[in-house]
C-alpha cells in the first residue's frame, strides 16, 4: 500500500534516503512459536506471583505508598530515558536493514552518553529532594532516585539495543522474566532479616533491575555485529534531537497516563484504596502482556519495513500480531471477571473491595489490545506528532475524570477513569493512523 503524502518528520526523511547498500534485515526472535510461548507465560507467571508477593507481605498501606512510589519513578524515568530507547530501536534496525553500519554505531554512542548523564543528574537531583520532603517519604525517594530510575533506565535501553539488532527474544526475556524473578528472590532475602516495607521493596526492585542490567549488558555486547564495531560512527544530532522531543513528550504522557493518575489518587483518597487499585491494574495488566510481547518484536520490523517500502509488510505483520494478542486477551479478561472474587482472595482479605474496580480496568486493557499497535506503528514510521496529539487525548480524558470519579466511588471511580482515558487513547491513534497511513492494524482489519 502506498503511503498518503503527509509532512514527514526528519528522521523519517532521514530514513527514506538510505545508502545504496542493503544488506539482509536480521530477523526478530521469539516473536512466535513455542519461544514466544514460553516468554509470554514466564512474564504472566513472574509478574502476578512478583504482585502477589507485594501485595500479601506490604498489606494495602504499604502497597499504595509503594506505587505511589513507582508512580513518582515513572515520571522521573521519562527525564532520564527521554525517548532514547524507541530512538534507538528505530534508527538501529533501519540503519542495519540498509547496511548503513556507521549510523548504528553513532546512535549507540550518542544515546548511551546521553543516557549516563541523564541518569547522573536524577540521582543527584534525588538528594536535595529528600531534604525537603517529608520525612516519611524521605527513604523513598533516595531509594528511587539514587538506585531504581537509573537502573531501570539502563534496562531499556539495552533491552532497545537488543531489540534494535533483532534479538527481541533475549530482550524479552531478560526484561519481562528474569528481572519479576530477581526481585522475587530479592524479597525473599530481605523477608528473611526484617518485615517487608515500601522502601524495602523498592530497593530489593532496583537491586534486581541492576542485576538483569548487567546480564542484558553481555548480551548485547555479544550481539554488537563486528560491522558495527569496527565502523566509524556517523551522528545525525539534529534529526535525532528533534526527533527526542516528540519521543519524550509521548513517553512522559504514557507514564502519567499509566502512573499521574495513581499520584494523584492517592493525594484524594487514603494508601488502603490506592492498594486496592494497585492490586486491581496489577491484574488487569496482565491482558496486555501479549500485546507487549508482540510490540517489541514489531518494532524493529516495522523500522526496517518502512524504511525498505515494505508498507504491505508492514500492515500485515501488525494486524496478525494484534489478532494472536486479542485471541489472547478475550479468554483471559472473561475468566478475570468471573473469578474476581477468588482472585483477589489470593492477595488477601482486605483487597476484596477491588473486585467492582477490577471490570472497567479489564474492559479497558481488552479494548487496547483489540485496537492493536496503532501508536507503535505511528513512533516507527516518523510520525510523532500525531501519536503526541492521541496519546495527549487518553491523559486528559483520565486526569479530568479522576478528581470527580475518585473521592466519589474511590478505586472503582479511579478504574473507570483510567479505562475511558485508555479507550480515548486508542481511538485517537487509530483515527490518526488512517489519516497517515491510509489503513488500520486492529485485529478486526482485513488483510491487504
Amino acid at each position: 500500500m502506498t503511503l498518503v503524502a503527509t509532512p514527514e518528520a526528519p528522521l523519517d526523511r532521514a530514513l527514506r534516503q538510505p545508502p545504496p547498500a542493503r544488506v539482509a534485515a536480521p530477523r526478530a526472535r521469539a516473536d512466535s512459536g513455542l519461544a514466544g510461548a514460553l516468554i509470554r507465560m514466564g512474564s504472566i507467571v513472574a509478574s502476578t506471583l512478583l504482585g502477589l508477593v507485594l501485595a500479601r507481605w506490604l498489606g494495602a498501606a504499604e502497597l499504595g505508598r509503594f506505587d505511589a512510589a513507582l508512580g513518582w519513578a515513572g515520571l522521573v524515568g521519562v527525564a532520564a530515558v527521554a525517548g532514547l530507547d524507541r530512538l534507538l530501536v528505530r534508527v538501529a534496525a533501519a540503519s542495519s536493514a540498509t547496511g548503513d553500519h556507521g549510523h548504528v554505531r553513532g546512535v549507540f554512542d550518542w544515546s548511551g552518553r546521553r543516557l549516563l548523564l541523564a541518569s547522573a543528574l536524577c540521582a543527584g537531583a534525588s538528594l536535595p529532594l529528600a531534604l525537603v520532603v517529608d520525612a516519611s517519604a524521605r527513604g523513598l525517594v533516595l531509594a528511587v532516585g539514587l538506585l531504581f530510575v537509573p537502573c531501570a533506565a539502563a534496562m531499556r535501553w539495552c533491552a532497545a539495543g537488543l531489540s534494535g539488532f533483532g534479538r527481541v527474544g533475549a530482550a524479552q526475556a531478560i526484561e519481562l522474566v528474569l528481572a519479576p524473578v530477581l526481585t522475587l528472590l530479592a524479597l525473599a532475602l530481605a523477608r528473611g532479616f526484617s518485615a517487608i516495607d515500601a522502601e524495602t521493596a523498592i530497593v530489593c526492585q532496583g537491586l534486581a533491575m541492576g542485576a538483569a542490567v548487567l546480564v542484558a549488558w553481555r548480551r548485547l555486547r555479544a550481539a554488537t555485529p563486528p560491522t558495527v564495531r569496527d565502523s566509524t560512527p556517523q551522528f545525525d544530532r539534529v534529526a535525532w534531537r528533534m526527533a527526542m522531543v516528540s519521543l519524550t513528550a509521548i513517553a512522559l504522557l504514557q507514564i502519567l497516563h499509566a502512573k499521574a493518575d495513581i499520584v494523584l489518587f492517592a493525594a484524594l483518597v487514603d494508601d488502603h484504596e490506592v492498594g486496592c487499585f494497585g492490586v486491581a491494574a496489577r491484574l488487569a495488566n496482565l491482558i496486555n502482556v501479549a500485546l507487549l510481547v508482540a510490540n517489541a518484536v514489531l518494532a524493529p520490523r516495522l523500522a526496517r519495513a518502512h524504511a525498505l517500502g515494505a508498507h504491505d509488510e508492514l500492515r500485515r505483520d501488525a494486524v496478525r500480531a494484534a489478532r494472536v494478542a486479542t485471541a489472547f486477551a478475550l479468554p483471559l479478561g472473561l475468566a478475570m471477571i468471573l473469578a474476581a472474587s477468588p482472585l483477589l482472595q489470593l492477595f488477601g482479605d482486605e483487597y476484596a473491595a477491588a473486585r467492582e474496580a477490577l471490570v472497567p480496568l479489564v474492559i479497558g486493557q481488552v479494548v487496547n489490545v483489540a485496537m492493536g499497535s496503532v501508536g507503535l506503528v505511528l513512533l516507527m514510521t516518523g510520525h510523532e506528532r500525531p501519536a503526541l496529539v492521541g496519546l495527549a487525548v487518553g491523559v486528559v480524558v483520565d486526569l479530568l475524570l479522576l478528581p470527580w470519579l475518585a473521592p466519589r466511588f474511590g478505586a472503582t471511580g479511579a478504574a473507570i477513569a483510567r479505562a475511558a482515558g485508555l479507550v480515548a487513547w486508542n481511538l485517537a491513534l487509530a483515527c490518526a493512523l488512517r489519516r497517515r497511513l491510509g489503513f488500520g492494524v486492529e485485529a478486526f482489519s482485513r488483510l491487504p
